[in-house]
């Protein structure tokens, strides 16, 4: 984590025919620092004019300031995992023991690959689920989302063959080099 840099830590593990690939955010260090200020700046005014503000402004003020700290302190402490196996693609959303869990039929995945992150989107591997796109991994550089492709194409080949195809063609998209 460096002081403009954020980015992502993954751990890839594989074992009895799946490969849990877990995702730890590590926003930069500056983003962190102004998002702590900017909410004690807010404490400091509501503090001093709290008398004074009507009370319709107080109640949207304070929903505004804890919903911004619950916002960051999701952010910050939340796990991402991915599980691979020849059922299909699980996604867990996980924050201090709440989880949010999504799993997806492998008949209905595929176009599974790398996607540079844009303005309103950051980067990660994305997946087509039926007509709808699917997220894994926000921020997640190349050389990281190779590594979870070559860790998939090794541990579950069937799985990575039939992820990483495109619908209407004869071939299949794998960008790992491991045919040569």
């Amino acid at each position: 984590m460096g002081l403009f840099k954020g980015g992502t830590k993954i751990e890839v593990a594989s074992g009895s025919g799946m490969l849990r690939v877990t995702v730890w955010p590590r926003p930069s260090q500056l983003e962190v620092l102004a998002e702590i200020t900017a909410a004690s700046v807010c404490a400091v005014v509501f503090y001093r004019s709290w008398a004074t503000m009507p009370w319709l402004f107080r109640v949207i003020l304070v929903w505004v300031f804890m919903g911004g700290l619950l916002a960051m302190f999701y952010r910050l402490s939340g796990t991402h995992k991915i599980e691979f196996d020849s059922r299909g693609v699980t996604v867990i959303k996980e924050v201090h023991g709440w989880e949010r869990r999504r799993e997806y039929p492998l008949k209905d995945c595929s176009e599974l690959e790398w996607v540079e992150g844009s303005e309103g989107a950051a980067s990660g591997l994305k997946c087509k689920v039926g007509w709808k796109t699917l997220t894994l991994g926000d921020h997640l550089s190349e050389e990281q989302a190779f590594e979870i492709l070559t860790a998939l194409q090794h541990a579950l080949p069937h799985v990575a063959q039939k992820l990483c195809s495109y619908p209407g063609g004869k071939e299949h998209f794998v960008t790992l080099g491991l045919n040569k």
